[in-house]
């Protein structure tokens, strides 16, 4: 959209997403989803904010609601390996 931005980017903006990694305090199921369709669930860990009061522990909910795979991934694989932990 900006042409001071544009002009020395390489790719486009969401192709950068790989670089990053998302935490789940989103405090939206349907948020969360988008999250990690956008960013793709191997992006995505498990995050709550303590100790701050606006923690969002719902996160641990997704194990209910989406593919067991999924959710080991997001709820700690992922944090695991980005951490080198077996």
């Amino acid at each position: 959209m900006r042409e001071e931005t544009s002009s020395v980017a390489k790719r486009s903006p969401l192709e950068y997403l790989e670089h990053f990694f998302f935490d789940t305090v989103v405090f939206d199921p349907r948020s969360l989803d988008f999250l990690i369709e956008l960013a793709g669930p191997e992006h995505v860990v498990f995050g709550t904010d303590l100790p701050f009061d606006m923690a969002d522990l719902s996160a641990r909910r997704l194990a209910e609601r989406v593919d067991g795979e999924l959710a080991q991934r997001v709820l700690g694989r992922n944090a695991a390996a980005l951490y080198g932990l077996q």
